[in-house]
């Protein structure tokens, strides 16, 4: 009986052993899953008036970080869904920018 308890103690420590291992040996898809839950709450931008001009930079200022952030994630990675995206996230992030300045908006983050 104490056997088996301790074969199975045994058995659970090498299954969430192997479980961390795996984690640690992928962060790139880590990083990609990362990518794509915070890229499904990114905020949408409505620039038809009336504009509310401090919610709009704070949308554009995250959208900007986001796409910063997938092309720092696409330099270490280049295997990740996201390369296929690199050209567009790079022409966002342009825009992005630009509208950031015209709009005159301030750093928050």
């Amino acid at each position: 009986m104490i056997g088996r308890i301790l074969a199975q103690a045994a058995l659970s420590i090498c299954v969430v052993t192997g479980a961390v291992n795996e984690v640690r040996a992928d962060p790139c898809r880590n990083s990609a899953a990362a990518l794509a839950k915070t890229e499904a709450e990114l905020p949408a931008i409505d620039l038809t008036p009336p504009i509310h001009h401090a919610l709009v930079c704070v949308s554009i200022e995250t959208v900007t970080d986001f796409a910063k952030r997938v092309r720092t994630h696409i330099t270490h990675c280049k295997n990740s869904p996201y390369a296929q995206k690199s050209a567009a996230w790079n022409q966002i992030l342009t825009e992005q920018s630009t509208q950031f300045r015209q709009m005159k908006c301030r750093r928050t983050m």
